[in-house]
């Protein structure tokens, strides 16, 4: 009579769940798939307003006063046993809840984005939804979320979770993977929702380090897809297979302390030639060609630059950019590794981030705490930059679009800006939940070229994913999941774009205190 009476809404038991889950070929064990395809089910009668679940409902209020005298002569130690019963189903579905959500619901959108495109749906987290809530969700949605194609949820999470039917084969009855997207979307579309849409799997995440590398800095190559490059707190450097995780190269080399900065040079002829500095100010050339010879890679030792935070290489391959916590920078000739130029107290206070463009060799940019960016032209001998603009707070770094036609601001606590690059237009400021700390260092990079904006701060654990068209929210994504559950607060240290494979990404991730070791995660947020 317990188990009657606690049956769902929806009709549907617990026991049947499992019997209509079990797969009898497979030893009892219920199926991925199987699994799947009942949740959806479930959710089709929860959710549905069909007459049935409203008669459904009436017979059920019906038999709970028929029965109300049968359950008083429960006694107490049944009583608080099925009570314990529910409090502890309660938790177990808390736990799920909390553990399945998609990314965009881990921030304060949840709601309104699962309110919005479940129409059908009377409760969220026991909480009844009104037709007042739902109006206003759809204005929120409509103006902070990316807009999905044009097609229901259910059925992007269906083909998501267990395949389609391939066109040539309909009568197929097995889950195929979803290589491909339904003719009625475009490959974009599908690659859009297919990242928003992921409410039962987190995004793909691979650990590209192990415990005893502890990474510090790390850099895409760009012109070989499969190459990514980090540096280690002990001086280490290191070149991995991003797809395969094996190591490709190690260097022990002469840069002592933490490699903080790393520079690929771009053209295909010098595709395994970098430069590297550490936290101790030197900075060094090297050639991987070199390395897998069994020769000093060595090309050049660079002058040192005090207290060094950034390296970066130009168009052409010849020109080196340092700065760290100085007013000053210096511009090294790579070809015979002496200073070509130093520029003088360009800022108030220290350049944490510059970076070339990248079609340009002459211009670069600069972003320092004094909250101002300013952007430069080599060929101009004077040391006043071509437009300077201002932030709220400090900056921490910049950064230019693929296309050079933005420069990416980023300062402390998710202030976030987009400029052109032409003239130094404010062209977009991403509206980002604030901590309001003064140590919430942000950094944001392009993803997918430019039509994505990447977040990370270093008191999050979260990657936002924006537009950097409309400014929109598409994802937040975390990579928890990948620490011990008993670890401390987990952040974002550093993060960057894949240059070659749209939406995937890498960030380094530690923990405050460090009771684990820095590692790398590459997310796919396509899920594979």
């Amino acid at each position: 009579q317990q188990q009657q009476q606690q049956q769902p809404a929806a009709g549907i038991t617990l026991e049947q769940l499992l019997s209509n889950a079990t797969d009898t070929h497979d030893g009892g064990t219920p199926t991925t798939a199987v699994m799947h395809q009942v949740a959806i089910n479930m959710l089709e009668e929860l959710y549905s307003d069909d007459e049935d679940g409203e008669n459904y409902e009436e017979e059920e209020d019906e038999e709970e006063v028929e029965e109300g005298s049968d359950a008083s002569e429960i006694t107490n130690d049944n009583e608080e046993t099925a009570e314990a019963g529910e409090m502890n189903l309660a938790h177990w579905a808390v736990l799920h809840v909390e553990a399945m959500r998609t990314p965009v619901c881990k921030r304060a959108l949840y709601r309104c984005f699962v309110v919005h495109h479940l129409p059908h749906l009377q409760s969220l987290d026991r909480v009844a939804v009104t037709q007042e809530e739902r109006a206003s969700t759809a204005v929120a949605v409509a103006a902070k979320v990316e807009k999905l194609p044009s097609v229901s949820m259910p059925r992007i999470l269906q083909f998501r979770e267990i395949g389609y039917f391939h066109p040539r084969s309909p009568r197929c009855i097995l889950p195929q993977p979803c290589l491909f997207p339904p003719s009625s979307l475009s490959k974009f579309e599908w690659a859009a929702a297919s990242c928003v849409a992921r409410p039962f799997r987190a995004p793909q995440l691979s650990v590209l380090t192990t415990p005893d590398m502890s990474p510090r800095q790390f850099e895409y190559s760009p012109t070989v897809p499969n190459y990514l490059l980090f540096g280690t707190m002990d001086g280490q450097i290191v070149l991995t297979n991003q797809h395969t995780g094996n190591v490709l190269a190690k260097i022990q080399s002469r840069l002592e302390g933490h490699i903080l900065a790393l520079s690929w040079l771009r053209s295909w002829s010098n595709r395994h030639i970098f430069a590297a500095g550490s936290d101790n100010g030197l900075i060094s050339l090297f050639n991987l060609d070199l390395a897998w010879a069994g020769l000093n890679p060595v090309v050049h030792e660079l002058a040192p630059f005090d207290r060094l935070t950034s390296i970066h290489g130009n168009a052409t391959d010849d020109l080196l950019l340092a700065s760290g916590y100085s007013t000053d920078a210096i511009l090294y000739d790579l070809h015979t590794g002496k200073v070509a130029r130093r520029f003088v107290g360009i800022h108030r206070e220290h350049i944490n981030v510059l970076k070339f463009s990248y079609h340009s060799p002459n211009i670069f940019a600069t972003s320092s705490f004094d909250r101002s960016v300013c952007l430069w032209d080599l060929r101009s001998q004077s040391q006043v930059p071509i437009f300077t603009r201002h932030s709220d707070k400090g900056n921490v770094m910049v950064v230019f679009s693929p296309d050079d036609k933005y420069i990416l601001t980023a300062a402390v606590d998710n202030e976030v800006r987009q400029y052109q690059t032409c003239d130094g237009r404010l062209d977009l400021r991403f509206d980002i939940q604030q901590l309001h700390s003064n140590n919430n260092y942000s950094r944001a990079y392009y993803l997918n070229s430019s039509d994505y904006v990447i977040v990370g701060s270093c008191e999050e654990n979260c990657v936002h994913v924006l537009s950097s068209r409309t400014g929109k929210l598409l994802a937040d994504v975390s990579a928890t999941s990948t620490f011990s559950p008993f670890s401390p607060s987990t952040y974002i240290q550093s993060l960057r774009g894949d240059p070659h494979y749209p939406f995937h990404l890498a960030c380094l991730f530690a923990c405050n205190p460090p009771t684990e070791p820095t590692k790398i995660v590459k997310m796919n947020l396509l899920g594979g």
